[in-house]
């Protein structure tokens, strides 16, 4: 969980597109509760990379 953290929109962008290049699956990542940003175009790409179901990555994302 990365909450509360005030993290800027590119600071969003980045975690979820670093973890999209993750050879990770499965996992959960909490960026929400108001003082994050929401993510951009960038970010919104990696959170469908991200929950893709299986064959795919297969994430549970929260995000504003």
């Amino acid at each position: 969980s990365v909450d509360y953290c005030s993290l800027t929109q590119t600071a969003v962008d980045n975690i979820l597109v670093a973890l999209a290049a993750n050879p990770v699956n499965g996992g959960y990542i909490d960026l929400r509760n108001g003082t994050n940003s929401s993510p951009g175009a960038a970010g919104n790409a990696a959170i469908t990379t991200l929950e893709a179901p299986s064959p795919g990555k297969n994430w549970s994302v929260d995000v504003n």
